[in-house]
């Protein structure tokens, strides 16, 4: 009987921490002016709004709503209907940086800028 509940305690257990595998999803925002919200809601205070290709990772969702977070760390809720789901890319450097970055095609310093 004790191996019987031991072996369904671990198979529940195993279920359990393989629903909850971080898989992240990449999407961008389509439009302009697309209110990022506290909540899942238009009921919601709108904290951000954001333009139009913005790259966000998708960390949640509830019914028509998808928790998101920017690259600078900022989380809430959009409208799911105002996401694409794609890869972006954002590169941040310093604005008194004098460094430039190079976008090349491949991964080598002789491939085409």
């Amino acid at each position: 009987m004790k191996i019987k509940l031991f072996t369904i305690v671990i198979c529940f257990l195993s279920v359990s921490a393989y629903a909850q595998v971080d898989v992240t999803q990449m999407a961008v925002i389509k439009g302009e002016g697309v209110n990022l919200r506290q909540g899942p809601g238009i009921r919601y205070n709108a904290i951000w709004k954001y333009g139009n290709g913005l790259p966000v990772k998708i960390i949640g969702k509830k019914n028509d709503w998808v928790r998101v977070t920017d690259f600078e760390g900022q989380s809430g809720w959009v409208f799911e209907s105002l996401l694409e789901k794609k890869k972006n890319v954002i590169i941040k450097t310093s604005k008194n940086s004098k460094i430039k970055i190079n976008i090349r095609k491949a991964p080598s310093t002789d491939a085409a800028i």
